[in-house]
């Protein structure tokens, strides 16, 4: 559940970041460098879940006691 939720966040939340830095761009390109940075942290979060949600998938089955 975790892991399907977190990749679906993550892909909303980068393609409105993509979406609007696009259209920033346009207007003021010397906003590109800070457009970038913020997409790459975005992009880190969006990893950093989906790696929590396959460990959290593949314990699913076990107990504490294993």
């Amino acid at each position: 559940m975790f892991w399907s939720t977190d990749s679906m966040v993550g892909i909303l939340a980068n393609s409105y970041l993509e979406s609007c830095s696009s259209l920033a761009n346009a207007q003021q390109p010397k906003l590109f460098v800070g457009m970038i940075l913020i997409l790459i942290f975005a992009e880190a979060l969006a990893l950093y879940g989906l790696i929590v949600g396959i460990i959290l998938s593949s314990r699913a089955g076990q107990s504490r006691a294993d």
